[in-house]
């Protein structure tokens, strides 16, 4: 009978443990949902700068500070890379019309 209690005890136990990631780490966040933008850093200037949202990185796009070969980071990424090899940042770059033609 006694076997028997410290084997329920250790399942109790075992059911209370906080769960390991994926990745063998709990960060405390979970990843973002499939097809949402996850917050992005931007290498401006030689200065990491955000985290921007989807609006405001279209608006720096739009101004010209973001090109496709600005340095880009969030995370789940393991480095910084240009803007245009990162699938959902590159697709913002046909979202921005082109400049209107001088006159």
């Amino acid at each position: 009978m006694a076997i028997g209690q410290q084997v329920a005890q250790q399942i109790a136990s075992a059911a209370s443990a906080p769960a390991a990631s994926p990745q063998g780490e709990n960060s405390g966040a979970p990843p973002p949902l499939p097809g949402a933008f996850a917050p992005i850093y931007v290498a401006l200037n030689g200065a990491q700068a955000g985290p921007f949202a989807k609006d405001e990185l279209v608006a720096r796009i739009a101004s010209g500070e973001v090109t496709r070969d600005s340095l880009v980071w969030r995370e789940q990424m393991a480095g910084w890379a240009p803007a245009n090899q990162v699938p959902d940042v590159a697709a913002l770059f046909g979202v921005v019309p082109p400049p209107l033609p001088a006159q």
